[in-house]
C-alpha cells in the first residue's frame, strides 16, 4: 500500500511540478520600443524571500547595433560595474557589502539605435553564494526586444468645431479651413483627434476668441517628431456700436428734452427745486454711462456733465446748464413721468425700466407724478415679503396714456439684526446676522474670528454689498461649515464680456445672490455656469428663477459665473444623476413592488389556511 502511495507522489510531481520562484533573469519595460526610445533593462533574481545573496557575478551581452548603454542604476547595494567593453556589461557582487535580496537589483538604462529583432543574453561569470555560506545553482533568462522605426504619421484623425460647420468639409490632407460665429460667442470648444494613439495634438481645446478673426493652429505631431499644422480662421462677428448718443434722456423737475445733434442744455427751475434727478438710455445698449444720479442745486448756475462711452470706444459729452432760480415759478408739468420715487428717505432713478431699492424698515415707497392731473397705483407695496420683491408703479393721464415702472426691492427679516462693525461683541439673539459694505470699499474681509463665532453660537452670517443708494447688489450667506480663516471677498460685473458675467472670489459652497434686475425679467429661466483660468466651463445650475430682480446659486470655488439663458455646454448624466431626477417615481415603484409582494404572500396565506381546513 505505502507503495502506491509513492507512485500517486511521483507521478503527482513528474505532471504537476511545483512553480517555485527561482531564478535570476532580465526584464524589459518595453520589449517592442522605436528608434530614439529609451528603455531600462532590469537584473532580477528571485531565491524566495529568506536566502539572502552574498556574492554574485553576472555578464549582460547586447548587441551595439541596435542598443547603446546608457547609465545604470543600483537598486540594492552598490557593487562593481565594468562598460569598458562594448556590448558587454560586468556586475560583480563583493560579500564585503550588504547583501542582497530577492527582486530588482540593477537597472540599466538603454537607448535603441536601429530597428530589428535583438537580444539581451545573461550569464554568470562566476559562483554565486547564499549569505549562509551555500552555493546558489542559478538559472539565468534573457529578454528578446523587437524594435521599431518610430511611425511618421502626421494626418490628423478628426477636426471639428463643437457646434459649427467650418468651411470646407473636413478632409484629413486639407489643412486651411475658416467659420464665423455670432458676435456673443466669447469662446469654441475645437475638438482634435488622433489618428493614431501615436500622435500628439496641440492646439485644440477651448479657444477664447476676439472680435473679428481669431486663427487657431491645431499641430499633430508624429512619433518620430515630424509635424504637420492644421489651421482654423474663426471670425468673430463685431456689432458693437460707435454710437454714443442718447435714446431717452429725463431730468427731473426741468422742461429739459432730448434733441438729436444737441448735446448742451440749459434751463431754469423755480427756487424750491433743490434737486435734480438726470436719468438716460443710450442708443447702444451695451453703452455704458456716467454722470447720472440725484444731483444738488445751488442757488445760481449749476453745470453737470454725462458722458456716454459706446461699446467701441467713441466718446460723447452732455452738458447741463440748470440756473435754480431765487423766486417760485408755476408749474406746467404735465404727462405720465414720475416727478419723485422715494424710499427710505431717498430719491431714485425713475427713468430705467428696471431698478432696485434695498428696504432696510417697514417704509412703503413713495411715487410723485409730475402732472398734478395723473394717477398713480402701486402694485404690491403693502405686501412687501423677506427678501426679493417685485412692485409695479403705473402713472396714468385722463388721456387713457400710461406708463409703467418696475421696481425690485430686497427687504430684510423683520427679526433681522444689523451689526456696525466685524467684531464678535455682538450677542446672536436671532439666527441671522447681517453686515452691509459698499461696493466701494477698498478692502472687504470676513474675519476668521467671526466665521468662529458663527461656529460656536450656530448662526447664519450674512454680508451684504450695495451701492451708494443702499441697494443689495450682492449678498453671501456664510454657516457654521465654512473654514475658519479670513474670507478675502472680490466680487463685480465685468463689462467687457458678452454674456453676463461676474467676477466672484469666495470659497465653495457659499450661498450667493446677485442683482440681475437689469438683465432678465421676473420669473425667467436661468442656466448659471462657472469657468477657471484656463477657460473650462462647469455647470452650476441648468435651472434657477430669476424673482425681484435677483439670482442665488452656491459657488463652487471657481473665479467667474455666466448667467444666462443660453447653453453653453451640454452636461452628461451618471446613473446617480437620473436616480435623483427620478427619485420620487424610483420611491412609487419600490412602494408599488412592496405592496405586490405583500399581497402575494397574503394570498398564499390564505390558500395555506384553506388547505389545511380541507
Amino acid at each position: 500500500m505505502k507503495k502506491i502511495h509513492l507512485y500517486i507522489l511521483l507521478i503527482f510531481f513528474l505532471f504537476f511540478p511545483l512553480n517555485v520562484k527561482a531564478y535570476t533573469r532580465l526584464r524589459a519595460s518595453n520589449q517592442v520600443p522605436v528608434i530614439g526610445d529609451s528603455i531600462t533593462i532590469s537584473l532580477e533574481i528571485n531565491y524566495g524571500k529568506e536566502l539572502k545573496v552574498s556574492e554574485a557575478h553576472y555578464i549582460i551581452t547586447y548587441d551595439t547595433n541596435f542598443l547603446e548603454y546608457d547609465s545604470i542604476r543600483w537598486v540594492q547595494s552598490t557593487e562593481t560595474l565594468d562598460t569598458s567593453t562594448p556590448g558587454k556589461i560586468y556586475i560583480d557582487k563583493s560579500s564585503a557589502n550588504p547583501e542582497w535580496l530577492y527582486g530588482d537589483v540593477v537597472i540599466i538604462k538603454m537607448n535603441v539605435v536601429a530597428a530589428g529583432k535583438t537580444k539581451v543574453h545573461l550569464e554568470t561569470n562566476g559562483q554565486a553564494y547564499f549569505t549562509t555560506g551555500n552555493a546558489i545553482q542559478q538559472t539565468t533568462s534573457d529578454v528578446t526586444l523587437n524594435t521599431k522605426q518610430p511611425d511618421t504619421q502626421t494626418t490628423i484623425g478628426t477636426l471639428y468645431v463643437e457646434g459649427y460647420a467650418m468651411s470646407p468639409t473636413f478632409n484629413q490632407n486639407r489643412y486651411e479651413y475658416k467659420l464665423t460665429v455670432p458676435p456673443d460667442v466669447e469662446s469654441v470648444n475645437v475638438v482634435a483627434k488622433a489618428k493614431n494613439n501615436k500622435q500628439t495634438i496641440t492646439g485644440d481645446g477651448v479657444r477664447n476668441l476676439i472680435y473679428g478673426d481669431n486663427l487657431v493652429k491645431v499641430t499633430v505631431t508624429a512619433q518620430n517628431g515630424s509635424s504637420s499644422t492644421y489651421r482654423i480662421m474663426i471670425k468673430r462677428e463685431d456689432n458693437r456700436s460707435a454710437n454714443a448718443t442718447l435714446s431717452s434722456l429725463d431730468i427731473s423737475n426741468t422742461e429739459i428734452r432730448l434733441e438729436e445733434g444737441k448735446y448742451t442744455y440749459d434751463t431754469e427751475v423755480s427756487k424750491s427745486i433743490d434737486t435734480v434727478f438726470i436719468s438716460a438710455i443710450p442708443v447702444d445698449a451695451k453703452a455704458t454711462i456716467t454722470g447720472t444720479g440725484e444731483k444738488k442745486l445751488e442757488f445760481g448756475l449749476n453745470t453737470f456733465e454725462l458722458t456716454v462711452q459706446s461699446s467701441e470706444g467713441t466718446t460723447q459729452i452732455y452738458t447741463f446748464n440748470i440756473t435754480r432760480s431765487t423766486i417760485e415759478f408755476q408749474s406746467s408739468n404735465t404727462g405720465t413721468n414720475l416727478l419723485s420715487l422715494k424710499a427710505n428717505d431717498k430719491s431714485f432713478d425713475v427713468l430705467k425700466n428696471d431698478k432696485f431699492l434695498y428696504l432696510l424698515k417697514e417704509i412703503p415707497i413713495e411715487a410723485i407724478p409730475q402732472s398734478s392731473t395723473a394717477k398713480v397705483q402701486i402694485t404690491g407695496n403693502n405686501k412687501i415679503e423677506n427678501g426679493p420683491n417685485t412692485i409695479t408703479i403705473t402713472v396714468s393721464e385722463s388721456t387713457g396714456e400710461f406708463k409703467e415702472y418696475k421696481i425690485y426691492v430686497y427687504k430684510m427679516p423683520s427679526s433681522f439684526r444689523e451689526i456696525t462693525s466685524m467684531d464678535i461683541s455682538f450677542d446672536a439673539i436671532v439666527e441671522d446676522i447681517y453686515f452691509l459694505e459698499n461696493i466701494n470699499t477698498e478692502e472687504k474681509i470676513i474675519p476668521k474670528e467671526i466665521i468662529r463665532s458663527t461656529k460656536s453660537k450656530k448662526f447664519v452670517f450674512n454680508y451684504g454689498i450695495t451701492n451708494d443708494d443702499g441697494a443689495l447688489l450682492y449678498l453671501f450667506k456664510i454657516t457654521s461649515d465654512q473654514k475658519e480663516e479670513d474670507i478675502n471677498v472680490i466680487v463685480n460685473k465685468l463689462e467687457d464680456k458678452i454674456l453676463p458675467t461676474f467676477q466672484v472670489e469666495i470659497p465653495t459652497q457659499i450661498e450667493t445672490t446677485i442683482y440681475v434686475g437689469d438683465l432678465y425679467d421676473d420669473n425667467t429661466i436661468v442656466k448659471i455656469y462657472s469657468y477657471n483660468e484656463e477657460g473650462n466651463y462647469f455647470e452650476v445650475t441648468s435651472g434657477s428663477l430669476v424673482a425681484g430682480g435677483y439670482v442665488t446659486f452656491v459657488t463652487n470655488g471657481h473665479k467667474y459665473f455666466i448667467v444666462t439663458t443660453e447653453t453653453l455646454i451640454n452636461v452628461e448624466k451618471d446613473f446617480m444623476d437620473y436616480v435623483e431626477e427620478y427619485k420620487e417615481y424610483i420611491a412609487y415603484g419600490f412602494a408599488g413592488l412592496l405592496i405586490l409582494v405583500i399581497l402575494n404572500k397574503f394570498r398564499q396565506y390564505l390558500k395555506i389556511r384553506k388547505a389545511r381546513k380541507i
